[in-house]
């Protein structure tokens, strides 16, 4: 089973929370995915891809109340 997983959004979050079994959700580890400044960037991933910095609170805040474990930010 997949025991770390990068999350963008709340949505993703919560998803995960929904889907992993109660016991598996105390080992899983949770990095949260940010927007960065890619304007230079032939593809630019960040918009699609990371959540604004302004949320990150909210996401952690939302991720603990699940149980699920925060261990960084990408």
């Amino acid at each position: 089973m997949l025991d770390k997983n990068v999350q963008p959004n709340e949505g993703n979050v919560r998803c995960v929370a929904e889907t992993i079994p109660i016991p598996s959700l105390r080992c899983y580890r949770l990095l949260l995915r940010i927007q960065t400044d890619d304007s230079a960037s032939v593809c630019r991933f960040s918009m699609k891809y990371g959540a604004h910095p302004d949320t990150c609170p909210g996401l952690i805040d939302t991720a603990r109340k699940m149980e699920l474990n925060v261990v960084g930010i990408r």
